[in-house]
């Protein structure tokens, strides 16, 4: 996990320096953006220890995110007051992996719809 890690550092970097929200390439000026991990293990506790081997059966999350903090000095304001985030929940496979949230909505006015619709935590049932 600490490889991909890694890589979604790498990534999330690139795509600040290219808007211009980070000026070095570097771990603490990331960490103004990213405050958190990649992800975490997934099982009797929702947030359990991680520090582990991914093996088939074991449940992970995916869950970048970058918030741009309404008090961050010296980058943009239009950008400020955002927050982007998607959350995965994995099931590690034999094969290589399943994506158990596949099928929720990723776009806004899907997320929208949903959230309209009554009987999911947002409406109460009548």
């Amino acid at each position: 996990m600490m490889r991909i890690s890694a890589a979604v550092d790498t990534v999330l970097m690139d795509g600040l320096m290219k808007l211009g929200l980070m000026k070095k390439r570097e771990r603490r000026e990331l960490a103004r953006f990213y405050m958190h991990g990649l992800g975490h293990a997934v099982g009797l506790n929702v947030h359990d220890v991680g520090g582990f081997v991914l093996q088939p059966g074991m449940l992970t999350t995916i869950e970048p995110g970058l918030y741009v903090s309404e008090t961050l000095e010296g980058i943009d304001p239009s950008y400020r007051n955002i927050g982007v985030r998607i959350e995965d929940t994995i099931l590690v496979t034999a094969e290589g992996h399943k994506n158990l949230s596949e099928g929720s909505p990723r776009e806004i006015a899907d997320v929208e719809a949903l959230m309209k619709r009554r009987g999911i935590g947002n409406q109460p049932l009548r």
